[in-house]
């Protein structure tokens, strides 16, 4: 039986996505600082920089906070040989089977979802949102399980492509 649960190795697969990219960031504002004025000055690169920061970077906190927030003491454990799935929140548990699902929605950026090359950092997020014959709703972000659709061997994903995955 496989069982997810947020790890510290969860924040730090979504987290270490900003390391390259503001490496990357911080070299081209100094270049282009330097190639501008001559020499290197401070208040450009942090207006650059400040402008990157809120554009690029805060959406893809605000998300993994959300994502955090969403499934931060939840457990799904997965026993792919019988198709059983137990679903842990609060101290409350549901237990399900693979046939007692009616769908399964996955969230998904457009290049997580056609495998492309990601552009925003965002682009690592998603969640999916699996609803049960019975009726009740589960959510579960990609801190807790990972793109869903490739974990469960079932029939009954809908990928839904989006440019922000935000949890609705």
């Amino acid at each position: 039986m496989k069982k997810f649960s947020i790890l510290i190795a969860d924040h730090s697969r979504h987290l270490s996505i900003l390391i390259f990219p503001l490496l990357i960031v911080s070299i081209g504002i100094y270049l282009m600082v330097v190639y501008k004025v001559g020499h290197f000055e401070l208040i450009p690169s942090l207006f650059m920089g400040g402008f990157v920061f809120i554009l690029y970077v805060v959406p893809m906190i605000v998300l993994h906070i959300q994502y955090y927030l969403l499934n931060r003491n939840d457990t799904f454990e997965y026993d792919c040989s019988i198709g059983k799935m137990i679903f842990r929140r609060k101290g409350k548990q549901i237990c399900f089977e693979d046939h007692e699902i009616l769908k399964i929605t996955v969230f998904k950026t457009r290049t997580l979802a056609e495998n492309r090359t990601p552009i925003f950092l965002w682009d690592y997020y998603n969640y999916s949102v699996i609803e049960l014959k019975s009726g009740e709703v589960i959510k579960l972000s990609s801190l807790l399980v990972n793109e869903i659709d490739k974990v469960l061997n079932i029939d009954v994903f809908k990928i839904r492509k989006t440019l922000y995955p935000w949890i609705s």
